[in-house]
């Protein structure tokens, strides 16, 4: 089993239903056959340790696929009459495939990124014309006034878009990676398992509640390989607080802090 059951289990005494996943326990332990986390029993008004007799009714989806329906097709078709064509026309499948395959190349052409503000404003910058000044003057060449002085603001606007090419380029910059953490245990291990199933299916279900897990596998003293579920590390003591806490309202509540 790779993925929990789910499951709607009722209290048939107090008709009280919840929503749940089913695990696979291990064969080995005692108690009874269908054991209930403390929170399904609170939901469901049972106390701890007390046998209360539930139904269980698994909830599976299935997809259905539809057949497509049929094209309608008129009376009067599009049909093309080929009695009197060749029986090869090469010239004509030549024709097709080549505008079959401008069309794919047509499609496939990717669109073009919008730019940002900044781009859009050192374009704008780039292909500004002279100034008002430079076209007064040209203006205004054979008229009989005083030779004006002018100056292009080529300069400033060279500057301008290189101030704003560094500008964007220190955004794109990645910020630093994060310092390794200082804590002395900063994984929490949430279970050791003896197959590999179980701690697949608990990784799962740590997964369904925003929780990333790995699973490890380690040998024992008698030859046999456990398989060790844990989450981390955390960088800091309040992150690793409130997800030790997060796994113990999961129902893992024998989670606890280690090293690696």
């Amino acid at each position: 089993m790779t993925d929990p059951e789910r499951v709607k289990v009722t209290n048939t005494k107090s008709g009280k239903t919840i929503e749940g996943a089913l695990f696979r326990r291990e064969r080995a332990n005692p108690g009874p056959r269908i054991q209930l986390s403390s929170d399904a029993a609170a939901a469901l008004g049972i106390l701890a340790g007390q046998p209360t007799e539930v139904t269980i009714v698994a909830v599976r989806q299935e997809e259905i696929e539809l057949a497509p329906e049929p094209l309608p097709i008129g009376e009067d078709s599009d049909a093309v009459d080929t009695s009197d064509a060749p029986a090869t026309d090469d010239t004509a499948e030549v024709a097709i495939t080549a505008g079959a395959t401008a069309v794919a190349a047509e499609a496939v052409k990717p669109a073009p990124k919008p730019k940002g503000f900044w781009g859009k404003f050192r374009d704008s910058l780039r292909n500004k014309p002279a100034s008002d000044v430079a076209l007064a003057a040209d203006a205004t060449e054979d008229a009989t006034v005083p030779d004006v002085e002018t100056q292009t603001l080529d300069p400033v606007t060279t500057a301008a878009a290189a101030a704003i090419d560094q500008a964007e380029t220190t955004e794109e910059t990645p910020a630093p990676a994060a310092a390794a953490s200082a804590l002395q245990n900063p994984y929490i291990q949430v279970g050791l398992f003896s197959l590999e199933e179980n701690a697949s299916a608990v990784a799962a279900n740590l997964r369904q509640a925003g929780i990333i897990p790995e699973i490890r596998g380690q040998s024992s003293g008698d030859s046999k390989t456990l398989w060790r579920v844990y989450v981390g590390p955390m960088s800091t003591a309040d992150d690793q607080a409130a997800l030790l806490a997060q796994v113990k309202r999961l129902g893992y509540t024998d989670a606890f802090l280690a090293p690696n």
